[in-house]
Parts: C-alpha cells; structure tokens; sequence
C-alpha cells in the first residue's frame, strides 16, 4: 500500500525517484496524509520498527537487492533478519532440515504407546472461558455478516445451485470408489474401502463363496429427502452391508430396501476380521 502511494507520487512528480533510505524516510514522512489531512500525523508511522521495516522493503526493491532464501530457495526482498531467509518459519526450519527425518522418527518411537493428554477428560475450559469465546465468536460473526468461511460460509442462491447442478450433472453421485475412510485397495479383483471389507472378502474368496461389488443404488427417504444407497457387496443374490455403527440414517436405509440384505455390523465382523488375521497375519497388506 505504501508502495503504491510512492509510485503514484512518483509519477505525479510530487517528488523525485530516491536512492538512499534517508530521503526515502524523509518523503514517507513528507507525504503520508493522515486522517485529519495533516502530512506527516499518521499513526502508521509512530512506530519506529514499521517504519524501519517500510524503508527496507521499499529501498531494496528500488535498487534491486533482492534476495534467496536458503531453505525454501524463494526470492524475497530480505526484510525478515538478517536476510537469509524469507520468514520465521524458514529460519526456524533450516537448522533440523538435514535431520528432518531422523527427528520425525525419534519424536514418533517416543510417543508410540502415549495417550493423548486430552483423551476421556471433560471441562478443559473453564465456564468463564467458554463464555469469553461464545462471546467472541459471535462478534465476529456479527461483525463479519456473510463472509465466508468454515463457520459462516454464504448461503447459495437457487440459481446458482441450478447452475452448479448442470456442471456437475454426471460427474457426482452413484457408487465411487475410494468412498470410505478406511485402508483401501483391491483385492482378487474387488474393491474394498476398509480393512473390514477385505477381512470380509478373503473369507469369501477362500471359502469358494461368489461375491461381487455392487453398483446399483437404491432410493430412500431420509429427513423429507430422497438419497440413494449403496450396499457393499451381493453374495450369492443376498445383498451385504459391512457397516461399524447403526444410526438413525444406516436403520432407514436398511428398513427401506426393497430386497433381501445382510448388516454386517462391528459385532459380526469381528469373526471375519479373527480369520484373516490368524491365517495371514497382517492381511491389509494383502491389498494388490
């Protein structure tokens, strides 16, 4: 912004092209308006540190002494230190950068085995504290109406939500690969999103039992909305669910299938996921 101001003041020919920084601080202080109109009164520069550091930016740019930073190889002006790097974070990196991963090892082999000093504990935060954040946040969102963000991201208009659902119109929805959150890959030919699908798809490849991906979707209603579901897999014509926790959704979507369907929950995979481990050890690894 500072910069600016001086190019068009430049321009204007309010005052010549400077080269030393004591003509530089003396435009600066020269030329900068305050609010009230008065040159020279703005509270930009009442501290000597901004100033310093607004002299440098512009007095090395001007004579192009422009700098490379020795972690991240970026070019920079040279304003943070002693100019050897382009930030804190750089600095601070450079010294353990040749033993990252040495570091990382160390720091992880000493913390295998440590819970997390938050784990089952309530009430971190005191009453006066939560409160003093309730209040803060509602400032911002108060402050801040529309702005988006993760906790307050703008409402989408109908059309731009008719828009949105032409360019996407094939390219979303139905059955997808990679859809889970567990350890996935395939397996003699079939797709498993988790560790407790390919625990239950060993167990019917060696037992000879014809198993399949399904990717047939069938409609439900859910909240007033219809959505379509997925089931895992179809065994010999019956239609299998391997599903961790039953919710409110996982029951409608079960009591509306039109066919018959098998819910294998995290009670009942615990027989599959027990005879893979004891006929192959550490069967994700299993994964082609």
């Amino acid at each position: 912004m500072v910069e600016r101001g001086l190019a068009k003041a430049e321009v204007a020919g309010s005052f010549p092209v400077f080269r030393s920084k004591n003509a530089i601080v003396a435009q600066l202080v020269e030329h900068r308006p305050s609010k009230s109109g008065v040159a020279g009164s703005s509270p930009v520069y009442r501290s000597k540190i901004h100033l310093k550091a607004q002299v440098q930016m512009i007095y090395r740019k001007k004579n192009h002494t422009m700098k490379t930073c020795e972690n991240c190889g970026t070019d920079h002006i040279g304003n943070y230190g002693s100019g050897r790097f382009c930030s804190s974070k750089c600095s601070r990196g450079f010294s353990t950068k040749a033993k990252r991963s040495e570091i990382n090892t160390k720091v992880s082999d000493k913390m295998k085995g440590k819970e997390c000093w938050s784990k089952g504990k309530t009430g971190i935060f005191s009453k006066e504290t939560l409160e003093k954040m309730s209040r803060s946040q509602k400032k911002y969102h108060k402050d801040n109406p529309g702005e988006a963000s993760r906790r307050n991201s703008r409402p989408c208009s109908e059309e731009k939500k008719k828009k949105l659902s032409l360019v996407n119109s094939g390219k979303t929805g139905g059955y997808r690969e990679r859809g889970g959150r567990g350890k996935q890959g395939w397996y003699k030919g079939i797709f498993c999103n988790s560790s407790w699908e390919l625990a239950y798809v060993i167990f019917c490849k060696d037992s000879k039992i014809y198993i399949e991906r399904n990717k047939q979707g069938f409609e439900y209603t859910y909240e007033d909305k219809n959505h379509k579901f997925y089931p895992d897999f179809i065994v010999e014509g019956k239609y299998i669910e391997v599903k961790g926790y039953y919710d409110k959704k996982t029951k409608e979507k079960i009591s509306q299938f039109p066919h018959e369907i098998e819910l294998i929950d995290k009670e009942n995979i615990r027989f599959y996921i027990d005879y893979a481990v004891s006929k192959y050890g550490n069967f994700v690894e299993l994964y082609e």
